[in-house]
């Protein structure tokens, strides 16, 4: 288990004093990032391959507050063929994780974009450990049985210099931002799911539709010829 100490900072939180989702999913990519390469996994440097996120599953019991020490934690539980998955958590003070998340993660090749299965040398760097107990979701978010004109257009967003990364894509976490841009305020979840199809660039714009079940929400992030880059699901 590879852990992080920390305590919530002002720029982390949102307009309720608590840490944001994006810093919630920030928190959750950096302790992996620190994690491979503590243990000399540094394939997010090479040129030729790299660790591509498909899919986060994250289980919120609660969101920790402005000033709140916090300890993040990691361990990966499966290295398998092309994926590999790992868990993150965030515990409270008193010991408690009040959030916790599955991951899933793809080995690519970067020339042809095409997976590469993970070697022996590669899995050697870890140490597996059990899975976080918690129900597992799939990687891929269904919408099968959602009609096509249910999803409701909620707006446009350009993506940005701020929002790109050393990848020169733009981040995970803004993803998940950007859903939660057209969702209420008061809006409250347990459960968020996002899965990644294809990554955004810079200067694209991209068109956000969405579809409210009860209390779940399936946003549709699109680029200007109707691809599925991502789909969040919050329940």
């Amino acid at each position: 288990m590879f852990t992080l100490e920390s305590t919530v900072r002002f720029s982390e939180c949102n307009s309720c004093g608590k840490l944001s989702v994006s810093g919630v999913i920030n928190y959750f990519q950096d302790v992996a990032e620190m994690h491979s390469h503590s243990v000399g996994d540094k394939n997010g440097e090479c040129l030729d391959i790299a660790w591509v996120l498909n899919a986060w599953q994250i289980q919120v019991k609660k969101l920790p507050a402005l000033g709140e020490k916090i300890t993040v934690l990691t361990k990966p539980h499966q290295l398998k063929g092309f994926e590999a998955q790992r868990n993150c958590m965030i515990q409270d003070e008193s010991g408690e994780i009040i959030v916790n998340a599955n991951s899933i993660w793809t080995l690519l090749d970067k020339k042809n974009l095409r997976p590469v299965r993970i070697n022996p040398e590669m899995t050697a760097y870890y140490e597996l450990e059990e899975s976080y107990p918690m129900e597992y979701a799939p990687r891929r978010i269904s919408i099968k049985d959602i009609p096509p004109e249910s999803f409701q257009n909620a707006g446009s967003v350009l993506v940005r210099h701020s929002q790109i990364d050393l990848n020169q894509h733009m981040n995970n976490s803004q993803y998940a931002t950007v859903a939660m841009d057209f969702l209420p305020a008061e809006y409250c979840f347990s459960q968020l799911r996002v899965e990644y199809r294809k990554a955004a660039v810079l200067g694209e714009i991209l068109n956000v539709r969405q579809f409210r079940q009860d209390n779940a929400v399936y946003t549709l992030i699109e680029n200007a010829g109707a691809e599925i880059l991502a789909i969040v699901l919050t329940e």
